[in-house]
């Protein structure tokens, strides 16, 4: 019936808002995944409550983040709200000795002579930090009692044009589908067709991916798998008849990401692909599930997202929380062939090795582990990382290129002797 009325475009008006106001919501999910539907078969949101100042959305937003629990054990936490709440007026003035004052124009002239808007600074500071709360079930629970699915849909509406906000946005949402318990609050919100144009949004990737992760989580009906942050599934993006026979799963690497490491060209015109696992495996491998990890690198510390709690940087940890992520995406359940390049090929083999020796929790993943693809991946470790002493105290380097400097063997994990991987 899906793909029959994804595929129909005959209906007037009429028709289609009749159909609207009769189908389920697991319906309108099924619908919104498949790309060829028509969007006049979503209702559109609720009316949200009109704003007072062009200032609402940034207090709503610091109000929602200073109702979120601190964690004693989550210093990038802490760091991300303390760094939003520190530029709200009202905890200037409640902490005058504290922090950023809201007035950037005489405090920090430097951000408005370059252009910034002072607002928007506030409002993406408090947008990642709860991004990072998204993360959390009990905060999230918080969030949608607070009023986040409605502030956000104010977000969209004020800027319609930003890809950085927008993107934030969708990927709270997609953070939010995770947990079934809030799948109710999302759809009777509006949120389907939001991510539906989220999902066709082709200007950007990280975008639709986005956008296709929320309406993959909530498609209760067809989806046991959970794709939690930073896991996208770039095929198939809605429901199919058969099920796939072998997953490819592709890993970036240094300074890369899920989706702009596999640009065929760094300029994308005419027929190049801006993501070509996406574009062409759908067409020559249509049996096969891809997939696709995202996880944060840096060069050096001092450009670091977050320059706290460096640990979870390293590559045992990284790779484990990936094994982690990805069990819950299902991978191991079919054959399985990862492709990376550079860092991930390493992050890869550490990936397999920790799952050789955590067979009761990971034991398939390496089971069904039918072939690594490497790409330029330093397996002795890289000269580019291995700075000299005068230079490492000049550049600060991060935890993963200090693993990768030359001759650093025990940063670099062996191949796991398994006759399934090669």
């Amino acid at each position: 019936m899906i793909e029959k009325m994804s595929n129909y475009h005959g209906w007037d008006d009429a028709d289609c808002r009749t159909i609207a106001q009769a189908i389920s919501y697991q319906t309108q999910v099924a619908l919104a995944r498949h790309p060829n539907s028509d969007l006049r078969l979503f209702l559109p949101p609720p009316l949200l409550p009109s704003l007072y100042c062009k200032t609402e959305i940034g207090k709503h937003l610091r109000d929602l983040l200073g109702k979120m629990p601190q964690y004693e054990g989550e210093r990038c936490l802490q760091y991300y709200t303390s760094d939003a709440l520190n530029t709200s007026e009202e905890y200037q003035l409640k902490n005058p000795q504290q922090g950023r004052a809201w007035d950037f124009e005489h405090s920090y002239p430097e951000y408005t002579h370059a252009g910034y808007d002072t607002i928007r600074l506030v409002e993406i500071l408090c947008l990642r930090a709860l991004l990072k709360h998204s993360e959390i079930e009990e905060n999230c629970m918080i969030m949608v009692e607070g009023g986040i699915l409605q502030i956000l849909q104010h977000c969209l509406l004020e800027y319609p044009d930003d890809i950085e906000i927008q993107e934030c946005i969708v990927r709270i949402v997609a953070n939010l589908s995770v947990f079934t318990s809030l799948h109710y609050a999302i759809l009777q919100s509006g949120w389907v067709i939001l991510l539906a144009h989220a999902a066709r949004f082709k200007e950007d990737d990280g975008i639709s991916m986005q956008g296709s992760r929320a309406l993959q989580n909530l498609d209760q009906e067809a989806e046991k798998n959970k794709f939690v942050d930073g896991i996208f599934q770039f095929y198939p993006t809605h429901r199919t008849m058969d099920p796939p026979i072998a997953d490819i799963v592709f890993v970036h690497g240094m300074l890369g990401s899920a989706f702009h490491t596999w640009r065929q060209c760094d300029t994308v015109t005419g027929e190049r692909t801006d993501c070509w696992p996406k574009d062409w495996f759908s067409i020559d491998l249509p049996q096969c599930r891809v997939l696709s990890l995202e996880y944060d690198t840096s060069l050096s510390d001092w450009r670091s997202v977050c320059p706290h709690e460096a640990e979870r940087r390293t590559l045992e940890y990284r790779s484990l929380q990936l094994l982690i992520k990805t069990k819950s995406a299902g991978l191991g359940d079919r054959p399985l062939i990862f492709v990376s390049h550079s860092l991930g090929g390493i992050v890869v083999k550490q990936m397999l090795k920790l799952a050789d020796e955590n067979p009761e929790l990971f034991g398939n993943t390496i089971k069904n582990c039918k072939g690594i693809v490497f790409y330029g991946t330093p397996h002795f470790g890289t000269h580019i990382a291995d700075y000299s002493k005068r230079i490492r105290s000049l550049m600060y380097p991060s935890v993963e290129v200090i693993e990768l400097m030359q001759g650093d063997v025990e940063a670099i994990p062996f191949q796991v002797q398994n006759e399934s991987s090669t």
